[in-house]
């Protein structure tokens, strides 16, 4: 590599971090909301959506591992944030790709989230004339190489989308425990039947003549969306698709020699 080549390369990254800088801000601002996400799932946040209620009577200890409604339903507003981000990222990508062909933005041109082969056609083909072909074979490329993921990922729209209702609630897709992690031994585990949280929100795990003691427990328990989709899905199945997807397609994008050379002329145009 020559240096005019090395100098041309170091402009040309420089221009794209110009160009896309709000879609970047804004993917990262998604990737902030899912380690919230994560922490409220795993339970390492302030507040945990499941916990652990013990009584006596009797002499008979009563272990019951409860489902926390209220911290599901604040999982939402930030699961939508973390979708409506990377939504609009795209979103913003189309836009900066408008005004660095010359074009106007006034019609606030949208990223073709589709999920339909043939609806995804016809929207990405409307962008043509605004963004240039290039940018919409980029597009077209990422997505055919994004297919498995393409399902999941579209189900962020319909997520950040406010006006749909879904929700947050155990997963019967994996089997649930509870485990009880005691400092002299293996960990006990408390298998739970299917369906059981899923059912009535709280299971009596455990009942006997002996305390667990104060030992650390974890509640190990999938999370699904419902109504969003037939088949129970994951949040972490439909963030990573997104992200996966976000980020291939402007990635390819950003490889195009056409759109770096419009990043380019744009930096020079504003200086």
């Amino acid at each position: 590599m020559t240096v005019v080549e090395a100098e041309r390369g170091e402009v040309e990254a420089y221009s794209l971090e110009e160009l896309f800088g709000d879609v970047q801000l804004m993917l990262s601002r998604a990737r902030k909301h899912q380690r919230e996400v994560n922490s409220l799932i795993s339970g390492t946040g302030a507040a945990q959506w499941w916990g652990i209620e013990e009584s006596e009577r009797d002499g008979l200890y009563t272990y019951t591992l409860v489902i926390k409604c209220q911290q599901l339903r604040e999982l939402k507003p930030v699961a939508a944030d973390l979708c409506n981000n990377v939504v609009h990222a795209l979103d913003q990508m189309v836009g900066a790709l408008t005004r660095a062909n010359g074009n106007d933005n006034s019609e606030r041109l949208q990223f073709p989230w589709k999920a339909d082969d043939a609806d995804f056609e016809k929207a990405v083909g409307k962008l043509s004339k605004w963004i240039g072909t290039e940018a919409v074979d980029c597009i077209r490329a990422a997505r055919a190489e994004c297919a498995l993921w393409i399902p999941h990922a579209h189900l962020a729209k319909d997520i950040s989308n406010s006006g749909k209702h879904w929700e947050l609630v155990p997963s019967p897709a994996t089997i649930p425990a509870v485990s009880v992690h005691r400092s002299n031994g293996p960990p006990e585990i408390f298998n739970l039947p299917p369906n059981a949280i899923e059912e009535d929100l709280y299971y009596t795990f455990y009942e006997g003549p002996l305390p667990l003691g104060n030992c650390p427990i974890t509640a190990v328990i999938g999370l699904r969306f419902t109504g969003i989709s037939e088949e129970p899905v994951s949040p972490d199945s439909v963030f990573n698709a997104a992200f996966q997807y976000a980020e291939a397609v402007l990635q390819k994008v950003c490889e195009s020699a056409e759109v770096r050379e419009l990043a380019v002329n744009a930096v020079l145009a504003d200086h």
